[in-house]
């Protein structure tokens, strides 16, 4: 994530990478973001943005401080009235294409998405949280997702019962 941000051309490229990893966001959602979606006067760690989801179900994104002071300059520079980033579906990942190439890592909406399971996941984040962060309609979505999750990551976590 770090060097697909460091290779965006601009801070709106940059503002969707973070979003994308930050939140787990579909590219349909993403892409139907309104400025007036966001809600920047709550000063919470995981800071919300409603979305349209899957089978227009409404739903949150969720994103953290980081994310929050990246759109933040965004918005600042370029003042969106309509839709946040100004891109379809296409655009974004014409986007996260060029990225890709530039960068030499797989760049997709999707990528993130998985990434985002496995990382709260590796964190020791509960399957039903990450269930409901990222919206998916059940748990074998979520285990399907996080298959790069490991022994190995378990063991990290492990704390023995009998001390």
């Amino acid at each position: 994530v770090h060097q697909l941000m460091e290779a965006a051309s601009c801070t709106r490229d940059k503002a969707i990478i973070s979003l994308l990893a930050d939140s787990g966001a579909r590219l349909g959602e993403l892409a139907s973001i309104s400025f007036s979606d966001l809600d920047f006067d709550l000063d919470l760690d995981a800071n919300p943005i409603k979305v349209l989801g899957k089978g227009g179900k409404e739903g949150y994104l969720v994103f953290g401080s980081k994310t929050k002071t990246i759109l933040s300059d965004y918005i600042r520079g370029v003042r969106p009235t309509g839709l946040l980033f100004g891109l379809n579906r296409h655009g974004i990942n014409t986007m996260l294409q060029r990225l890709g190439k530039r960068t030499g890592i797989k760049a997709n909406a999707h990528s993130f998405r998985r990434g985002f399971a496995t990382e709260l996941r590796r964190q020791g984040v509960g399957v039903l949280d990450i269930k409901e962060l990222g919206r998916w309609s059940s748990v074998s979505m979520v285990e399907r997702y996080t298959r790069a999750f490991t022994f190995d990551d378990a063991v990290k976590r492990y704390k023995p019962i009998v001390t």
